[in-house]
C-alpha cells in the first residue's frame, strides 16, 4: 500500500526537529510508495515561513529548505492535485468524526483515503481522527 505523507512529516525530512530521525528512517524504508498533494506543498512552505518568522528557521534554512523540497518533490515522490471533492469530502468528515479536526487535516485524509493510501504523520489528533474514520495509519 502506498503511504500518503502529511506535511508533519515533509517539515522534519527538510529541517531539523524532534522528528527528523523518525522521519528519515521510516522513509529510507517506504521511498517507493509515498504520495503527497500539492496541498503538502502549500502547508510545507507556510510551516518554514512561520518557522522564519518565529526565529527557528533562518531565511537562508528555509531557502535551502524549500530548494531541498522542491528538487525530491520534482524526481521521487507521486503528487496529486487536490480534487473538488476533496474539500467536499473534507467537509463531511469533520462533520462526521467526534474528534477535533481541523480542515488542512481533513483535507489530507480525504486525498490519502481518494488514492488508496495509508497515512503518515506527526499530528497525534489528526492520525486519531484518521484511524476513527476507517483509514490506515503508519506507525512511526
Amino acid at each position: 500500500m502506498n503511504v500518503y505523507l502529511d506535511t508533519s512529516v515533509v517539515v522534519s525530512m527538510f529541517t531539523t526537529d524532534v522528528h527528523t530521525l523518525r522521519a528519515a528512517t521510516f522513509l529510507a524504508q517506504a521511498n517507493d510508495r509515498i504520495a503527497l498533494s500539492d496541498w503538502v506543498a502549500t502547508e510545507f512552505s507556510s510551516a518554514l515561513a512561520i518557522g522564519t518568522r518565529v526565529g527557528r528557521l533562518t531565511s537562508s534554512e528555509r531557502e535551502a529548505a524549500e530548494l531541498a523540497f522542491q528538487s525530491w518533490r520534482d524526481r521521487e515522490p507521486f503528487a496529486s492535485a487536490v480534487e473538488p471533492d476533496d474539500i467536499r469530502v473534507a467537509r463531511n468528515l469533520i462533520r462526521t468524526t467526534a474528534r477535533p479536526l481541523r480542515a488542512g487535516d481533513a483535507l489530507h485524509i480525504a486525498i490519502a483515503q481518494r488514492l488508496g493510501c495509508s497515512l503518515c504523520t506527526f499530528d497525534g489528533g489528526m492520525r486519531d481522527a484518521a484511524v476513527d474514520l476507517g483509514l490506515q495509519v503508519e506507525d512511526l
